[in-house]
This record gives C-alpha cells, structure tokens and sequence, in this order.
C-alpha cells in the first residue's frame, strides 16, 4: 500500500489523502494540515507585532485601513 510519510512517524494512506482533498474537513485534520493551522495565529500575530508591518503604516490611506481592520 503506498503511503505519505510525514515527519518519520504519521502515515497516511494515499487513498484517504486523496479522499481527504475531496472533503475541507478531512484536509484540514491532515497532520501537516494540522500544524499548519496551529501555527498559523502565532505567524500572523509575530508579523504584525513586526517593525516591518509597523513601518508600513502611514504611507497608504487603504493600506492603513487594512491594518487597522486585521
């Protein structure tokens, strides 16, 4: 049986891989899925605290209103 090998312990058959892409519940409960959607808050908030973003602010009127609605 062929199968995704993900992070040298989580199988997961090709079958249910391919029938997980037809279903968003199912994809989302992938495990690489998964630490992707945990990860993602942590991402948006670090990047937002960043000088990066804040240096972004004041130079665009619909920019600045993007920001200010994240």
């Amino acid at each position: 049986m062929e199968s995704i090998l993900w992070k040298d312990d989580t199988e997961v058959s090709v079958k249910d891989y391919k029938k997980a892409q037809k279903n968003y519940d199912n994809y989302k409960n992938l495990p690489w899925e998964k630490e992707a959607y945990s990860n993602q808050n942590n991402l948006k908030n670090e990047y937002i605290s960043s000088s990066y973003f804040n240096d972004m602010k004041g130079k665009d009127a619909t920019l600045d209103f993007i920001i200010d609605n994240i």
